[in-house]
């Protein structure tokens, strides 16, 4: 399907949001499935991704199409990677051609199968992280997934392909504290390697500040 195909207006988005909206309620959101926010004036890269495979439902629209798409609404959008998002970390029921879920689709093409069923693999509970007192269990709360990047423990990866087989490591959330069970999440080796003492996580494994005392700030950004 060629770029020029794929088209989403500003005066589409309340409605197909309205029609989102209600089949949310009735089939996923009891399940857990997390709702992006519509601001009309200005939407997020998620929801409009959302939106445009709502409107192309069950079709291709690979990661360009929807970078091209986004960009109209957002002009200094980065490579859009919320199509991959919106499965396994939300909870809505699309195939990416990456993850390999379902045949047809090549590697960066997404495809929205529908709004009544939750993404196979999500999962539905509401991570409890106060429960887990052990590795393991912690484990279980993130469906042994990479709490950064998404990718599965045992799975292909999915950002760098060339790794077959996923590990997962203790990450830290925040290296200023000691490696405690209250103070992990758990990250592949390829996040890891990458993030080292660089940021503070929260605990769904998304930055939310810099750890000022990392050497690699220190050698970076010196204060004069």
């Amino acid at each position: 399907m060629g770029n020029n195909s794929i088209t989403l207006e500003p005066n589409e988005l309340a409605d197909l949001y309205t029609e989102v909206k209600n089949l949310w309620k009735i089939h996923l959101q009891k399940a857990g499935v997390k709702l992006p926010r519509l601001d009309i004036g200005n939407p997020t890269n998620r929801i409009i991704t959302l939106l445009l495979l709502y409107k192309y439902q069950g079709q291709s629209v690979s990661k360009a199409e929807i970078t091209q798409v986004v960009r109209k609404f957002n002009p200094n959008a980065d490579d859009v990677q919320d199509g991959r998002h919106l499965g396994p970390q939300a909870g809505f029921n699309i195939a990416s051609g990456r993850r390999g879920d379902n045949s047809g689709l090549k590697s960066g093409e997404y495809r929205l199968e529908n709004l009544t069923d939750v993404y196979a693999e999500f999962n539905k509970k509401r991570r409890n992280f106060e429960s887990a007192t052990a590795w393991d269990e912690l484990l279980q709360v993130f469906d042994y997934r990479c709490a950064t990047c998404g990718s599965k423990e045992g799975k292909r990866h999915l950002i760098n392909t060339s790794i077959s087989r996923t590990v997962l490591h203790q990450g830290h959330m925040d290296p200023r504290k000691p490696l405690t069970i209250d103070n992990l999440i758990p990250q592949c080796e390829n996040c890891n390697q990458a993030y080292q003492d660089k940021f503070v996580f929260d605990k769904n494994g998304r930055v939310r500040d810099i750890n000022i005392n990392s050497r690699w700030w220190k050698d970076k950004y010196r204060v004069v």
